[in-house]
């Protein structure tokens, strides 16, 4: 009867001299691991200088403690977990997905969640817009500058002349 729960490894040694030496040991089979909520997240559309977040849960689905748990984001988005590096056998948290876009434009990447053992992928996506009261020059323009800083003494005067 075969245990299901064991890896058994055979070594042959010595098959070029016509020895046949076998030595064989069995380790522990690590059943399940860390799951995920969901593998894809949609943010839509957010603007510009904003930020949206998703949660979703992790689960140590295994029968031994995850530990080494590494979290990594790039481009407009950035993760963080209560779980820290390590995730009891059985145990769940929450991990935080935000997407904060600094341009115009689609954003799709992926969120990475890595062991020494294992690697989980969420993919996300999602649309950053122009924010009417978030307005960046495309470039440092005198006239632009000039042009704010007219408006706003006009404005201090006015406010000023109430007083």
């Amino acid at each position: 009867m075969i245990n299901k729960n064991f890896i058994k490894i055979s070594l042959s040694f010595g098959a070029m001299f016509g020895l046949l030496l076998t030595s064989s040991t069995s380790i522990a089979k690590s059943e399940g691991g860390l799951k995920l909520s969901m593998t894809s997240h949609n943010f839509k559309t957010v603007k510009i200088g904003e930020s949206k977040e998703t949660i979703i849960t992790m689960k140590n689905t295994g029968s031994s403690e995850v530990t080494n748990i590494n979290y990594s984001a790039s481009l407009a988005y950035s993760v963080e977990s209560e779980c820290g590096s390590s995730l009891a056998a059985g145990d769940q948290c929450q991990v935080v997905i935000r997407f904060s876009p600094a341009i115009a434009g689609k954003a799709e990447d992926s969120v990475f969640i890595t062991t020494p053992d294992q690697k989980l992928v969420l993919k996300t996506s999602g649309s950053g817009i122009q924010n009417p009261f978030h307005k960046v020059p495309q470039h440092f323009d005198g006239a632009y500058f000039i042009f704010n800083l007219t408006f706003f003494l006009r404005l201090f005067s006015k406010l000023y002349s109430h007083f």
